[in-house]
């Protein structure tokens, strides 16, 4: 019923000195009140430290979606995001991905995962442990904790329903998303991921558009400055037309002629 109801219902009825104190204490010594009690307002969020790219990295498997299972992980600071599909959700399987991964990347200082069993597992920690990472936890049925991973899950598994939809192969689709992606400003650091972490933008083949763009750009301008060099007064002719040719052999200088052909814009 709550506090404020219970002390307006007790006051109708009796009265003693500091009652509302009284009526406020045993409500809130109710084990019972506190256990089907609202919850309470929510407390600010406490976002993970700021850590330079590549010291923090979170991962979370996308479970078993269309008879495949993917192991996601994503850099807290610069997004970049991997998913590589695993046969198995054991320790064996994470370490042979982050092995994998983390020669490419090096490794990082920190990796945070849920407290699933193959994260807790021994060979993992022992793992982490002789690599010098730290293995830190999200809190037990508190996804939103670990919300950069569960994000990046989220974005993975929109990419594989598309692919699905439009009966695309999956590893083309997940490779096209995740070039895509790494290519693209996030919202949170204003930057790629690529730009973040390899001090770069990946080539994809949007560059081929833009590519032939900035030649044939390059090339006219080249021709426009050639053309006000030389200087000049330009000429049109039609067919038919006699005209003198200037001539650079051992004859005269200049040769009679007929216009037979027009080439070029002259």
């Amino acid at each position: 019923m709550g506090i404020v109801k219970t002390k307006g219902l007790a006051r109708s009825y009796v009265w003693w000195p500091n009652i509302y104190a009284g009526v406020e204490a045993l409500c809130r010594s109710c084990e019972t009140c506190a256990s089907e009690a609202d919850a309470p307002p929510r407390a600010p969020s406490n976002p993970w430290p700021y850590l330079p790219p590549w010291s923090r990295v979170h991962i979370d498997f996308l479970g078993l979606y269309k008879g495949k299972t993917y192991l996601v992980l994503i850099d807290s600071s610069s997004k970049w995001l991997e998913i590589i599909e695993v046969a198995r959700t054991n320790a064996t399987s994470i370490i042979k991905v982050l092995t994998s991964i983390f020669s490419s990347f090096g490794l990082p200082l920190e990796l945070v995962s849920d407290q699933g069993l193959p994260f807790t597992s021994f060979e993992l920690k022992s793992f982490l442990k002789t690599n010098g990472i730290q293995q830190r936890f999200s809190p037990a049925y508190h996804p939103a904790s670990n919300g950069a991973v569960e994000n990046a899950v989220k974005l993975c598994k929109r990419a594989i329903k598309k692919a699905y939809r439009d009966n695309v192969d999956i590893d083309t689709a997940l490779q096209t998303f995740l070039l895509s992606y790494r290519n693209s400003k996030q919202s949170t650091t204003g930057e790629s991921p690529a730009m973040l972490l390899q001090r770069r933008s990946l080539r994809s083949r949007l560059d081929l558009l833009r590519g032939g763009y900035v030649v044939q750009a390059r090339v006219l301008d080249a021709q426009q400055r050639q053309v006000e060099y030389a200087g000049g007064v330009p000429r049109n002719f039609s067919l038919g037309d006699t005209v003198w040719i200037r001539y650079y052999g051992t004859r005269a200088k200049w040769v009679k002629g007929t216009v037979v052909q027009k080439e070029g814009s002259g």
